[in-house]
C-alpha cells in the first residue's frame, strides 16, 4: 500500500484575487480531467474580496485555509505543505491557468529520472512572451553584478552577461537551472520532505529561490520543462505597491545572500549586499522621485518665478545671498501649497487650491520684508513673482487637466481592438460607452468555422490588440498554443471566469440597461445649467456665424459644392442662436415629447455612438445618460469628440470605400488634405485652389461618363444611403411598424407612418446593414416572404386611413433560400403586385439603390416611379445574367451595357417617370444634400398625384405599367 493516499496536492496561495483563483482552480480540474487523485490547498491570506466564501460555495472538495491576518507566502504555504498527502506537491500562484494534461506529462517527466528536485513549465504572460523569471540561476557574484549593471538587458544571450534569467538559453528546450519561479513548482513530496519547506524568514519574494536552493543542495536537480505551458498573468496576484515592494524584494534578496553565501570570500560577498542596497536604494530614489513629482514641479517653477522676477529688476542674479532668500520664499510656497492640500490625490490638480495657496504666500512673504529686514528686498519682486508663479503653475496644472481630460474621456478616439471570445455579451453602461476607447468585436458574429486556426487569422486581420476568453469555446491548450505563436504582436490575452458578466471598465454588476430610478433630478433641467448652456450656444453660434458659416453657405449656394455632412449641419447655426436647437442634444431626426432630454442638437452622444443596429432601448439610455450627467465640460468633450471624428476618419474612410474609378479624385483630395497641413508654414494657396478645381473638374468629367458597371458599383458603394437614413433625414414623427401578423417581422423591410413636409404618408423601404453584424441582422437588404407582406399589410393600413404611400427600393433581389420559397416567396411577390395595381391611395417609388429582379418589383408598383441618377433597375444582376448567358462572371461588365439598366435607359423605356439628380460624385458624398432632392421631387410628385381623382388614379397605373416596352409585328 502506497505512503501517499493522494497522487497530488496543490497549494494556491491566495490574497484578495477571487476571480483568478476561480480560473485557476477550474483549469486545475481540467488539467486532471478525473485522471489523478488530487486534493488542492487553499490557504487565503485574510481577503476581503469573498475569496474564502466564494471558493467554499463553488468548489466544496478543496481544502480552504483561512487566515486571519496576511502572513505572507512562505508560512501561507508552509500551513498546506505540512497537511498535504500527495505524492507530489504542485505550488501554484492563484494568477495561473494550467493546460490539459500538465499531470500526466509533469509525473511522467519525474519518473523518468529521480534525481529530479523540482521542475517548472513554460510560463507564458498574458501578451504570449516568455517569462523570464521562470528559470534563473543563483545570484552569486558573477551572476548578479551583471544584473546590476544592466548588461544581462544588453547582452541577453551572452552566456556571461546572460545568467541571471538564462535568456542564453532555448525557451523551447529541457534545460537544468538553479532555480524556478514560485508560481509553478511541481516538487516530488520525498524531496520536499527531505530538503524542508520554505524558510518562513521571507514574507514574500525570495523563498522560491531559498527552496531551490535547499533542493539542489540536497542532490536534487531543478529543471525548466517547457513541455507542459502555463498561462500566468503576472502581478495580478502580488501587486507591488510602491516602497513594501522594495521592503519585501530587496530585503528578500539580502536574506539570501546573507544566509546560504556564508562560504563566498569577504570582498565578494561584501560586493554583492552593497550591489543590493545601491538597487534598492535606486528603487527607492526612483519611487520617491515619483511620489515627490509635482512638489518637486512646483520648487523649480518658483525658483524659476523668483530668479526671473529679481533678474528682471535688478539684473544681478545669479547671487548667493539672494538664492539663500529665495529658497526662504520657496520653503513657504511650498509649505502653504502642502497645508492646502494640493499634493494629496484629490487635490493635486485642484487651480483653486493653487491660487488661494499663492495668494496666502504673496501675502507672508510681502510680511516678512516688513518684520525680516534680513530677508527684505522690494516687493515689488514678490508681486511679480507671485504673479509668475501663478501663471507657471497654474499654467502647469491646466495643462496637465487638459492631457488627463483628453486621455481619460478619449478625445482623440484611440482605438483598442478588442476581440470577445464566447456566448456573452459586453455589458457596457452609457459612461463607458462614451468613455470607451474599444473597437469590440464578437467571434461568435464573425467566424465561420470556429476553429482555432480561424481565430488567428481574424486576430491577425483585424489587428486586434486585447482577446478576453469567456466561456469554454477552446481548450486551455489551444488558448496557450495560441498565445505562443502571437507573443511578437503584442496582443494581450485575458480569461474571464464562466458566469462572470462582461463589463468593460467596471467591476461592479451594474448593466447598460439599467436607470437609476432614485436620481430623479436630472441636470439638463438645472435652471444654472441650463443658463450656461444657452450662453455657451449663443457666443459659440455667434462666433462661427461670423466666421464660418458665411464660407459654407458661398461653398454650397454660390459654388454649388456639397459640404460632408458634418460641416452640412453647421448650416444650422442660425437655428442654434435662435435657440430652436443646440450644439449638443438629441438627434434631429429623433421625434420625441419627453422635455426631460432637452433640445435637438448638431451633436451628441447618439450621433457619437449611432450604428445601424442601435436599439430604442439604447438609445434611450444615452439620452437619459446626457440628460442627468448634462454639463459644460461633457458637451465640451462631446464636441471634441465629434470634432476629432471628422478628421480621424474622413479620408481613412474615403481611402477605404472609393470606388476603382474614384481613385484619381480621392488621390487629389488626399493631396489637398496633405498640403492644407503644410499652409501654415509656406503659402501654397494658389496651388491648392488649382488642384481643388482640377477635381471639380474630373470629377465632373468622371461622373457625366461612367459605364453601366461603374452605376452598378455606385448603387452599391458602402457609405451610400439606405432607407432608414433617407427617413431620418426627410420626415419627422417616423413611427415604424413591424410584422406581418402570419410569421413574424423581416428586418429587411422597414415601414411605418410619417410626415414628410406637412403631410403624413405611409413610407415603406428596402434596408441593407454597413457591416457583418447588420447586414445579417437586415438579411443583406433581401426581402423573405413576411417582408412584403409586412408592406402589404402597412399599404392596406395607409389605404384605410387614406394616406399615401411612398416605397423606396434598394434590394439585390428576394431572399432566394429553401426556407424563403416554403413560405411563399413567389407568392407573397406576385399578392403585392396585384394588391398595389389597385391600392386605393396615390403610390409613389422611388428607386435610391439597386432594383433587382422581383425583389425590387415586389415594392415597385406605383403611379409615378422615380429612380435616383446613380442606381439601376433590371430583371436581373449583371453578375447573374454573365452566369447565365457565359457561364462566368467575369462577363459582367458586357452584361451591365445589354440590360440597359441605369436611370437613363429606364427613362429612355419609359419604365420610371423621373430622373432624381444626385449629389456631385454620388449621393455617398452628402447625404443631407441627396435627402433634399428626394424630397423635394416626392413631395412635387405627391402634389401632383394627389389631385387625381381615385377612378381616375387606378386606370392611369393600370395603362401606366400597360404601355410599358416596345414590340415590333
Amino acid at each position: 500500500m502506497s505512503e501517499f493516499s493522494q497522487d497530488i496536492s496543490v497549494v494556491i496561495v491566495n490574497y484578495n484575487v477571487r476571480d483568478m483563483v476561480d480560473n485557476c482552480i477550474l483549469s486545475i480540474y481540467k488539467a486532471n480531467n478525473n485522471k489523478f487523485n488530487i486534493e488542492i490547498f487553499l490557504v487565503d491570506n485574510n481577503s476581503i474580496d469573498g475569496s474564502v466564501r466564494h471558493i467554499k460555495e463553488k468548489y466544496p472538495e478543496v481544502k480552504v485555509i483561512a487566515n486571519d491576518k496576511n502572513i505572507g507566502f512562505s508560512k501561507a504555504n508552509n500551513l498546506a505543505l505540512k497537511k498535504a498527502a500527495g505524492k507530489y506537491v504542485l505550488i501554484l500562484n492563484p494568477d495561473t491557468v494550467l493546460e490539459e494534461g500538465t499531470f500526466d506529462k509533469m509525473i511522467a517527466f519525474c519518473e523518468s529520472d529521480k534525481t529530479i528536485g523540482a521542475v517548472t513549465s513554460k510560463l507564458i504572460l498574458a501578451n504570449g512572451k516568455l517569462d523570464s523569471a521562470c528559470r534563473r540561476s543563483f545570484p552569486t557574484p558573477s551572476v548578479a553584478i551583471p544584473r546590476m549593471l544592466g548588461l544581462s538587458k544588453l547582452f541577453p544571450k551572452s552566456k556571461i552577461f546572460g545568467k541571471y534569467n538564462l535568456t542564453y538559453l532555448d525557451e523551447n528546450e529541457t534545460s537544468i537551472v538553479d532555480a524556478i519561479c514560485g508560481a509553478f513548482m511541481f516538487i516530488p513530496k520525498s524531496v520536499l520532505d527531505k530538503a524542508g519547506l520554505f524558510d518562513e524568514d521571507y514574507f514574500m519574494y525570495g523563498e522560491d529561490l531559498d527552496l531551490c536552493f535547499k533542493i539542489n543542495r540536497s542532490g536534487y536537480k531543478i529543471y525548466y520543462y517547457p513541455e507542459v505551458t502555463t498561462i500566468h498573468f503576472k502581478g495580478e496576484s502580488t501587486k507591488k505597491t510602491n516602497l513594501s515592494y522594495v521592503n519585501n524584494f530587496y530585503g528578500a534578496m539580502n536574506i539570501f545572500v546573507r544566509k546560504n553565501f556564508t562560504g563566498v570570500p569577504r570582498v565578494l560577498s561584501f560586493i554583492l549586499r552593497i550591489g543590493i542596497f545601491w538597487r534598492s536604494l535606486f528603487s527607492y530614489i526612483r519611487r520617491f522621485i515619483k511620489y515627490f513629482l509635482f512638489p518637486i514641479i512646483d520648487i523649480i517653477l518658483l525658483y524659476a518665478s523668483l530668479i526671473l522676477s529679481v533678474k528682471v529688476r535688478f539684473d544681478i542674479f545669479p547671487n548667493k545671498d539672494y538664492l539663500i532668500i529665495i529658497t526662504v520664499y520657496v520653503l513657504i510656497w511650498i509649505i502653504l501649497l502642502a497645508m492646502f492640500g494640493l499634493y494629496s490625490k484629490k487635490n493635486f490638480l485642484s487651480i483653486k487650491k493653487t491660487f488661494n495657496a499663492l495668494i496666502a504666500g504673496f501675502f507672508i512673504n510681502s510680511s516678512i520684508t516688513y518684520f525680516f529686514n534680513e530677508y527684505a528686498y522690494s516687493r515689488g519682486v514678490i508681486l511679480a513673482s507671485t504673479i509668475l508663479s501663478l501663471v507657471f503653475l497654474i499654467s502647469f496644472r491646466g495643462a496637465y487637466r487638459a492631457y488627463l481630460f483628453f486621455v481619460s474621456k478619449n478625445i482623440l478616439l484611440k482605438k483598442i481592438n478588442l476581440l470577445i471570445i464566447g456566448k456573452q455579451r459586453l455589458n457596457q453602461n452609457a459612461e463607458d460607452k462614451l468613455n470607451s476607447k474599444y473597437n469590440i468585436l464578437h467571434y461568435e458574429e464573425i467566424a465561420v468555422r470556429k476553429n482555432i486556426a480561424e481565430l488567428e487569422e481574424i486576430i491577425q486581420i483585424n489587428n486586434i490588440d486585447e482577446v478576453v476568453f469567456s466561456g469554454d469555446y477552446f481548450s486551455n491548450q489551444d488558448m496557450l498554443n495560441l498565445m505562443w505563436d502571437l507573443r511578437n504582436r503584442n496582443v494581450s490575452f485575458k480569461i474571464i471566469p464562466t458566469g462572470k458578466e462582461l463589463i468593460l471598465s467596471k467591476l461592479n454588476m451594474r448593466s447598460f440597461d439599467e436607470v437609476n430610478l432614485v436620481d430623479i433630478e436630472y441636470n439638463i433641467n438645472n435652471k444654472l445649467n441650463i443658463f450656461l448652456k444657452r450662453i455657451f450656444d449663443i457666443v459659440m453660434s455667434s462666433v462661427l456665424l461670423i466666421t464660418v458659416y458665411p464660407f459654407l453657405v458661398l461653398l454650397k449656394k454660390g459654388f454649388n459644392k456639397n459640404l460632408p455632412k458634418h460641416f452640412s449641419k453647421l448650416l444650422l447655426l442660425p437655428d442654434v442662436l435662435r435657440g430652436k436647437y443646440s450644439f449638443v442634444g438629441y438627434p434631429v431626426w429623433l421625434d420625441t415629447n419627453k422635455q426631460y432630454i432637452g433640445k435637438k442638437g448638431l451633436t451628441g452622444l447618439i450621433q457619437l455612438n449611432y450604428n445601424e443596429d442601435i436599439s430604442e432601448g439604447e438609445i434611450e439610455n444615452l439620452n437619459l445618460y446626457y440628460a442627468k450627467n448634462q454639463s459644460l465640460i461633457l458637451d465640451i468633450e462631446i464636441l471634441l469628440k465629434s470634432f476629432f471624428s471628422f478628421f480621424k476618419n474622413k479620408y481613412f474612410m474615403a481611402a477605404q470605400n472609393f470606388l476603382g474609378f474614384e481613385k484619381p479624385v480621392i488621390e487629389l483630395e488626399q493631396k489637398i488634405a496633405e498640403m492644407r497641413k503644410m499652409s501654415d508654414q509656406l503659402d501654397i494657396s494658389n496651388e491648392i485652389n488649382k488642384l481643388e478645381i482640377r477635381v471639380n473638374e474630373l470629377r465632373k468629367n468622371i461622373f457625366e461618363n461612367l459605364t453601366p458597371w461603374q452605376i452598378v458599383q455606385l448603387a452599391r458603394h458602402p457609405e451610400r444611403p439606405y432607407s432608414l437614413d433617407y427617413i431620418y433625414l426627410m420626415t419627422e414623427n417616423f413611427i415604424e411598424l413591424h410584422g406581418d401578423r402570419y410569421y413574424g417581422d423581416d428586418n429587411a423591410v422597414v415601414g411605418g407612418f410619417a410626415k414628410l413636409d406637412d403631410k403624413t404618408v405611409m413610407i415603406i423601404g428596402q434596408q441593407k446593414g454597413r457591416d457583418t453584424k447588420s447586414n445579417i441582422f437586415r438579411n443583406f437588404g433581401m426581402p423573405n416572404p413576411e417582408g412584403y407582406r409586412k408592406a402589404l399589410r402597412l399599404m392596406k393600413l395607409a389605404e384605410k386611413f387614406n394616406k399615401p404611400v411612398i416605397t423606396l427600393i434598394d434590394t439585390p433581389g428576394a431572399y432566394p433560400g429553401i426556407e424563403a420559397e416554403e413560405r411563399g416567396q413567389a407568392e407573397a411577390i406576385a399578392r403585392n403586385l396585384f394588391e398595389m395595381s389597385k391600392l386605393q391611395v396615390p403610390i409613389i417609388v422611388a428607386i435610391i439603390g439597386e432594383g433587382a429582379s422581383g425583389g425590387a418589383l415586389g415594392l415597385g408598383i406605383g403611379d409615378k416611379i422615380l429612380m435616383l441618377q446613380y442606381c439601376w433597375y433590371s430583371v436581373i444582376s449583371p453578375e447573374s445574367c454573365s452566369s447565365i448567358l457565359w457561364r462566368s462572371w467575369d462577363f459582367k461588365e458586357q452584361a451591365a451595357d445589354a440590360l440597359k439598366l441605369t436611370s437613363k435607359d429606364m427613362l429612355k423605356l419609359k419604365v420610371i417617370d423621373r430622373i432624381i439628380e444626385e449629389p456631385v460624385g454620388g449621393a455617398h458624398r452628402d447625404h443631407i444634400e441627396a435627402a433634399d432632392l428626394l424630397k423635394k421631387a416626392l413631395i412635387e410628385e405627391l402634389s401632383t398625384v394627389s389631385k387625381i381623382k381615385k377612378e381616375k388614379l387606378l386606370d392611369n397605373r393600370i395603362k401606366k405599367f400597360g404601355d410599358m416596352g416596345f414590340w415590333k409585328d
